[in-house]
């Protein structure tokens, strides 16, 4: 029954109200990834584990729920486009990796720090940086196209129907 009402109210909403929740639903993201960048890195922290895997625990708890969302609304992992996304869990990690974190005054700091980090990246639109795979110049961006023969000109009037 929720889940109609919420799909009627979805098609009766004004478009204008559409936009603002597509902003809510990015600070909404924002916190998920910190609270559960934070989560993992601490559980991999506690857990004795080196740097690296508290920032890949950090990384990938944080970023679980938005690519879970994204696929099942059919759409492209934010992960996997060129927007700042996983750095800001990266970021996190790292810190409490360090021990830098350790207080929850700290854990507190870090979260809100992580959640206007995502925010500013939305709003300002802060993109990776990316690299062109075509190099510049006289490059042909279509192949050759080569069409085998089915027999090699060498052989061609040597080969009889009874060979």
């Amino acid at each position: 029954m929720l889940a109609l009402v919420s799909v009627a109210i979805a098609f009766i909403l004004p478009l204008k109200w559409i936009g603002h929740w597509k902003r809510t639903e990015a600070l909404f993201d924002a916190i998920g990834l910190a609270a559960f960048a934070i989560q993992g890195a601490l559980y991999a922290a506690n857990m004795g584990h080196p740097i690296s895997a508290v920032i890949v625990a950090a990384v990938m708890t944080g970023i679980g729920g938005g690519v879970i969302r994204d696929l099942l609304a059919g759409r492209k992992p934010l992960v996997l486009r060129d927007e700042i996304y996983a750095v800001w869990a990266m970021t996190a990690g790292f810190a409490i990796g360090m021990g830098w974190l350790s207080t929850n005054a700290s854990l507190l700091l870090c979260f809100a720090a992580v959640v206007f980090f995502r925010m500013c990246s939305v709003h300002y639109k802060w993109k990776l940086p990316r690299r062109s795979l075509v190099q510049s110049g006289n490059v042909n961006p279509q192949p050759e196209i080569v069409i085998a023969q089915s027999t090699p000109p060498v052989l061609q009037g040597t080969l009889s129907k009874g060979d």
